[in-house]
């Protein structure tokens, strides 16, 4: 198996991981990259930027959502995330479009915007199977699945 495919894999599984660790199951989003579409379309409810491949918030921050972000900031947290994954733009509409951009979420899909698939492989071998997304990495500990701005907080500041 080349690197690209192994890479699939684990982003798939990943997803899958995620899925399962998360309160509802969805299916995948079926995302298209066809040019004849608007730039972001809602998919299931979520909007996705179809052309850039990137998540598309609507939540504005709210004052809570900003304090997390920034203590995470301080903690050198890390979110992976991917584009097409439900629970990823769950994660950041919670936070809300400008708190979201603190945490800079890591892009793992390797066709998404500014992504950083040799990380997010490398996370992954890391962490096996626990890895899945969105996956939080906080003081050298994973956490996978959408976490609340509380449990974040709490685990921010250990």
């Amino acid at each position: 198996m080349n690197a690209q495919s192994y890479l699939s894999v684990i982003l798939i599984l990943g997803c899958l991981t995620g899925c399962a660790n998360s309160k509802t199951q969805e299916k995948p989003l079926p995302i298209t990259t066809s040019t004849e579409s608007s730039p972001t379309d809602a998919v299931d409810g979520k909007m996705r930027s179809k052309q850039e491949k990137r998540l598309v918030l609507e939540n504005s921050s709210t004052p809570q959502a900003m304090t997390v972000a920034l203590a995470l900031k301080k903690a050198n947290a890390k979110v992976y995330t991917a584009y097409w994954c439900p629970h990823c733009h769950d994660q950041g509409e919670l936070f809300g479009k400008e708190a979201f951009a603190i945490v800079a979420p890591v892009e793992c899909a390797q066709d998404g915007k500014n992504n950083q698939a040799a990380l997010c492989k490398a996370k992954a071998q890391e962490f096996g199977d626990d890895f899945g997304f969105p996956a939080w990495e906080i003081n050298g500990k994973l956490h996978t699945g959408v976490q609340s701005l509380e449990q974040l907080a709490k685990i921010a500041k250990r």
